[in-house]
């Protein structure tokens, strides 16, 4: 701007500053090198619901108190040290309100060079800090879901070819660190060859271009870093959010799986081999109450003759049937409450079972009387 003859241009540039700062929109002030305030906006005096009187001339201290300007005074300390302007979120209390304020500060310099002051603005930010703050606890709430669910992660970058994030599981999994894995080679975590002799860079590439029709899930042989093979059923899917060709890719280990069926299938022939011996004489073990039950009484019969008695092992073999006039019909010894209802206690007795006689009337539906089988354990 040109400078009138009286040298009146500094006060015509500082009069047109005075008039935007005051009507600026958003927080604006100038103020002397000694902390008072010289000229503010409007927005600041609704802001702090305030009068222009009571702010110019007045320091950060005098108008917030010691609390409330500390943050103030260490910024303004920061640019008269350094020179430099600075960006900077304020927390402000306004009235009962805690809100958040985006502040610019710097260095005013007169015509030749010399420090006059210090200005600066702020613009209120409450609600854009609000939303990134949730988002922020979002995407941790979803780190921590990921982190502590079954399965492994990794992201792999396409255009990189490389692992750029690995959840804990993952760690574990492969034997790694995050370090480690982010620093390896992608096909480092698989084999040679797959199972089905196809090599697993040119399968895994097939996988990849398949991401267009939607998530990808399959069987895959990886390997630990220090060489171990493992069985895992792997998902593929993109990140969409993502500006860079990123795929996610979850992980399950196989291998427990495979060992519960296993335990699963060996319980199963367990079972099935007991039941057929607790079938012999006509009683059944009965798994859901752990205990051997046997056919209902006959009709008159008390249970406590040796013709009742007969009747109940009338379902017996022939083969298997010992003499009459000495069989024992002293019953065996009830199962201890602590037993597992699978487990058989060694017997030299033959493979037959003997009957206890039922001393009462009221035949019960389960006996308590129960077989001991053979020395011979069952094989599983």
């Amino acid at each position: 701007m040109a400078r009138s003859a009286d040298g009146s241009g500094g006060n015509v540039v500082l009069t047109l500053l005075t008039q935007f700062i005051r009507r600026s929109r958003v927080i604006a002030f100038i103020k002397s090198l000694d902390g008072r305030y010289q000229v503010i906006s409007d927005a600041w005096l609704r802001t702090f619901h305030t009068t222009e009187t009571a702010v110019v001339g007045h320091t950060d201290l005098e108008l917030f108190g010691e609390e409330g300007s500390k943050d103030f005074l260490a910024t303004d300390r920061q640019v008269l040290e350094t020179g430099e302007p600075i960006e900077h979120l304020d927390p402000v209390q306004v009235g009962t309100e805690r809100r958040t304020y985006l502040s610019t500060k710097f260095l005013l310099f007169d015509q030749h060079g010399q420090r006059t002051g210090l200005a600066g603005f702020a613009v209120d930010v409450t609600e854009q800090q609000r939303v990134l703050d949730a988002l922020r606890a979002s995407e941790q709430r979803a780190r921590d879901l990921v982190d502590q669910g079954p399965l492994a992660y990794v992201v792999f970058d396409v255009e990189a070819r490389a692992i750029v994030d690995a959840n804990r599981n993952a760690q574990a999994l492969f034997h790694a660190t995050r370090e480690q894995l982010l620093a390896a080679d992608p096909w480092d975590l698989s084999p040679p060859t797959q199972p089905d002799g196809s090599p697993s860079v040119e399968a895994g590439r097939r996988f990849f271009a398949r991401l267009a029709e939607g998530t990808q899930s399959f069987d895959w042989t990886h390997r630990t870093l220090d060489g171990q093979p493992l069985a895992t059923r792997v998902w593929f899917s993109r990140e969409e959010h993502r500006s860079r060709h990123q795929v996610r890719v979850a992980i399950l280990d196989l291998r427990e799986i495979e060992r519960a069926n296993l335990e699963l299938s060996r319980h199963r022939r367990f079972l099935e081999q007991t039941q057929a011996m607790a079938r012999v004489g006509g009683w059944e073990l009965d798994v859901a109450r752990a205990a051997w039950c046997g056919p209902p009484r006959p009709r008159g019969c008390s249970g406590a003759t040796p013709r009742c008695r007969l009747r109940r092992s009338r379902n017996r073999t022939r083969s298997t049937r010992p003499n009459t006039a000495t069989r024992s019909t002293r019953p065996s010894p009830a199962p201890s409450p602590t037993a597992h209802p699978f487990e058989s206690s060694p017997s030299s007795s033959p493979p037959m079972v003997a009957v206890a006689a039922c001393a009462s009337a009221a035949w019960p539906s389960c006996a308590t009387a129960h077989r001991s089988a053979s020395s011979a354990p069952f094989k599983t």
